[in-house]
């Protein structure tokens, strides 16, 4: 992996964990959508 590559997968990875982190009640709807969005990026890094 790049370094860039790796910085991008860190980035993602940290704002996954802080959208995880949100869940109760400052959970908004909008966030599902991200998160799968931030998944669907992850995924192509592991391949």
């Amino acid at each position: 992996m790049k370094t860039e590559q790796i910085r991008d997968y860190t980035a993602l990875v940290l704002r996954r964990s802080e959208i995880v982190l949100c869940s109760g009640k400052s959970w908004k709807p909008e966030y599902a959508d991200e998160l799968m969005e931030i998944d669907a990026e992850l995924e192509k890094y592991r391949r």
